[in-house]
């Protein structure tokens, strides 16, 4: 019996280290390039090889399963997606976008929103085909860029200086708070699940904020470090302690360590654009639902009860 509960222990410590966060972080990075192609980078062996070329212009990028890619053709204003593994490219949205910047995929994993800049509104269009819909429309102002949802399944937009909350199902404002400093990635909006923050992209720094729009606080790259008064354009969460930047200005993919709040160089990645998301939704490798964890956790407890009533009977 008591190599019986050694093993309930080990599931159950193996099942959730694969299922969190920090242990799904991954080593390959796909990432859209200024010259027309999506790339995808090895960085234990530096490997960088084309995934889609002969694009006119890809922007943001993000996975609508492990094996589709979804991504925004900026300039001539396309929603657009195709198999991860090359083939061909299928047009989810074939006009009215106007310098089409962030995607987020919805909880549902059905549709994707879409920051139509131009336009000043944000689009929803499903991944099954059809129509795409207006979920909110900015009447003044700067359009919106970056759009991402938080583990709670919020919904935020970076908007000109401001990055405001919506209702994810009429499009309202909820809340909103200024940034310290404008913001220049038009993809650089991301929920981090250790930190429990969104961070922004800005020139030479990030901003985090936290998700009840009370505070912003800029972190700037110093003198002489990685991303010293580069571009930043896209950035994204890698679960594992680490904000990863598209690093536009350089041509790198850097890292800057929440805990330790330093910034480094990655791996070289020429004319990066915007990074693909690492963890969760919209990413290769999306993070279970909660309801998973909670399933999961009522079935570790049960074959614990049946374990603990054999041991003593």
């Amino acid at each position: 019996m008591q190599r019986t509960l050694w093993l309930v222990a080990a599931l159950a410590v193996a099942v959730l280290s694969l299922l969190s966060p920090s242990a799904r972080a991954d080593k390959i990075f796909y990432y859209t390039n200024l010259k027309g192609a999506i790339q995808k980078v090895d960085v234990t062996t530096g490997t960088n090889v084309a995934v889609l070329s002969g694009l006119s212009g890809p922007d943001s990028l993000i996975f609508s399963d492990p094996n589709t890619l979804v991504f925004t053709e900026v300039s001539t204003g396309q929603l657009q997606s195709a198999p991860v593994s090359g083939g061909p490219v299928t047009t989810l949205i074939s006009s009215g976008l106007i310098a089409p910047q962030d995607l987020a995929l919805d909880p549902s994993g059905a549709t994707v929103l879409v920051s139509d800049t131009g336009n000043r509104r944000i689009r929803r269009e499903s991944l099954s085909g059809g129509s795409p819909t207006t979920l909110a429309t900015f009447s003044f102002g700067l359009g919106p860029t970056g759009v991402t949802y938080d583990a709670s399944r919020h919904l935020f937009v970076v908007k000109g200086s401001t990055i405001e909350q919506l209702n994810p199902t009429t499009g309202a404002v909820v809340k909103s708070l200024g940034l310290p400093v404008p913001p220049t990635g038009g993809d650089g909006l991301a929920y981090d699940p250790v930190s429990k923050a969104l961070w922004v992209a800005t020139i030479g720094g990030v901003i985090k904020v936290d998700t009840g729009l009370t505070t912003a606080t800029l972190f700037s790259c110093p003198v002489g470090s990685a991303c010293f008064n580069d571009r930043i354009d896209g950035l994204e969460s890698g679960g594992d302690g680490n904000i990863y930047l598209a690093n536009t200005g350089a041509a790198f993919i850097d890292a800057y360590n929440i805990t330790g709040n330093t910034f480094s160089s990655v791996v070289s990645a020429p004319n990066i654009d915007d990074l693909a998301p690492v963890i969760g939704s919209g990413s290769p490798m999306p993070t279970p639902e909660p309801g998973t964890f909670i399933t999961l956790g009522t079935g570790l407890l049960g074959l614990w009860g049946v374990v603990r009533r054999k041991l003593t009977s």
